[in-house]
């Protein structure tokens, strides 16, 4: 009764009900109008900025579109933001008051996010007396980060923890003289950074490497309407806060993580790997394993979103992919042993190759990722096939094919 009263006075104002937002009409939006698009104001109105996040896998052309706060008006022109994507573009009092040239509405030159690049973590690096300064990490060809890592001598491996992204937690890093691993422990344990010394890239993309999850899904609720853009891949425990330990074994690298997700059916999951990194290679190995309580259908899945450029070949043997990027003379090799995967996939999106390992839960599962100089198309192919027919007892350091 008490809320009937409420929407009857808030009628007799002039207000309009509804029976769903999608229903409401709003004549200025603060925002134009534009698709996924949130206007940010100081609270004087003198600093604003427009977050417009494109979901879709095709580019978002945005028209000119007046947006307002407080009173003040910004122009903001047209622009557009790229496939999965997003623009971040400031915008000041003095730009609404006078041109559109004074606003920065160009993708090219506003500094995109991504939904998935903040990592969580639970401890800060102990040795700040052995950081080598300032290093810039790749993300991806248009965006790198400022941050604190350890000197690494010649010839040896390193595995650590530190507070990489500058934001209180600290990622797990291993490192030899041609790799870099950065992995996220309460990102899910997955990896955001694989970094080519060698030409300072990324092969992985801001997706990350290495997520796990499993099949078959629960299917999604009938009230999520946002699913198929919050899901396009399997969420998994990308979120979740794993236990890891990192150190060295043998002069070798090494990091272990281990996370029970009480949300995977039957009854839960329990999720454990160790990454090994030995000095002198241009691979690291996963060891996985995943025991599901009360059922027998659940499977593990290992993902990875690597990056890959408009020119780049995709490349496949039994037991791997590789992705020949033909400018930079370079193939990245994923393999694994067959007995350990059911099943496997690759998908070819736009800036990334997309690999799905069906793993056979229970007993653990050996998964290789390296690089290598390739100058052809033959020679890369080449380079996939010795590199998938290693197994664990002869990947030694330094018995990955040479860069």
């Amino acid at each position: 009764a008490a809320v009937r009263r409420r929407l009857a006075a808030f009628r007799l104002r002039g207000g309009r009900i509804v029976a769903s937002a999608r229903s409401a009409k709003i004549a200025s939006p603060a925002a134009g109008g534009i698709p996924n698009a949130v206007l940010l104001t100081s609270d004087d109105g003198r600093v604003a900025f427009l977050d417009v996040v494109n979901y879709e896998r095709s580019r978002q052309h945005v028209a000119a579109a007046h947006v307002h706060a407080g009173g003040i008006r910004y122009d903001v022109p047209q622009f557009t933001v790229a496939a999965r994507d997003a623009a971040l573009i400031p915008l000041t009092k003095a730009a609404a008051a006078t041109s559109h040239a004074e606003v920065s509405p160009s993708h090219d030159e506003v500094s995109p996010s991504h939904a998935e690049v903040s990592p969580s973590h639970a401890e800060v690096s102990k040795h700040p007396e052995e950081s080598k300064g300032e290093s810039s990490l790749p993300l991806r060809p248009d965006a790198s980060i400022a941050t604190p890592l350890r000197e690494i001598a010649r010839h040896t491996a390193i595995a650590y923890a530190a507070d990489v992204y500058s934001d209180g937690y600290p990622a797990v890093v291993l490192e030899n003289d041609a790799l870099r691993l950065i992995v996220s422990p309460c990102s899910g344990a997955r990896a955001l950074i694989f970094e080519d010394k060698a030409t300072g890239e990324n092969l992985f993309t801001t997706i990350g490497g290495l997520r796990e999850a499993w099949s078959p899904q629960l299917p999604p609720s009938p009230r999520d309407y946002i699913a198929k853009y919050t899901h396009p891949i399997p969420a998994g425990t990308f979120n979740r806060c794993y236990a890891y330990q990192a150190g060295l074994r043998d002069s070798s690298a090494y990091a272990t993580f281990a996370y029970t997700a009480p949300d995977a059916p039957q009854h839960g999951a329990t999720f454990h790997r160790t990454i090994v990194m030995r000095p002198n290679d241009t691979a690291f190995e996963i060891i996985s394993s995943a025991q599901f309580t009360g059922s027998s259908n659940e499977r593990p899945l290992q993902i990875s979103s690597l990056a890959l450029s408009p020119s780049s070949q995709i490349l496949r043997v039994a037991d791997g992919y590789g992705i020949f990027d033909a400018q930079r003379g370079r193939v990245t090799l994923v393999a694994w042993n067959a007995a350990g995967v059911a099943a496997h996939a690759i998908a070819r999106h736009p800036g990334d190759a997309l690999i799905t390992l069906l793993l056979h839960p229970g007993s653990p599962c050996h998964v290789y990722y390296g690089v290598s100089a390739a100058a052809s198309e033959a020679q890369a192919q080449a380079r996939l096939r010795a590199f998938a027919n290693r197994r664990p007892s002869s990947r030694s350091a330094g018995e990955v094919a040479e860069r």
